[in-house]
């Protein structure tokens, strides 16, 4: 993919988010790699607890149930 294509979608994503991508990128050359996992599923984990990302699950959640009604009423 190319890095144009790639762009918008880190553009989209909140403040935090793109802060934590970019400290995972300058660190990954100069980081072992089980460090580096470690250490993207602890911000991974900081990220799911913030207000942006509740509300974008209880978002999918409503349309999941939504959805689940409108099929099992045919």
């Amino acid at each position: 993919m190319e890095r144009r294509q790639r762009v918008p979608k880190v553009y989209r994503s909140t403040p935090e988010s793109v802060v934590y991508i970019k400290r995972l990128v300058r660190n990954a050359t100069e980081t072992p790699l089980t460090q580096g996992l470690a250490l993207e599923r602890n911000l991974f984990l900081k990220l799911c607890i913030t207000e942006p990302a509740l509300a974008r699950m209880r978002s999918y959640e409503e349309q999941k149930n939504h959805l689940a009604v409108a099929l099992y009423r045919g």
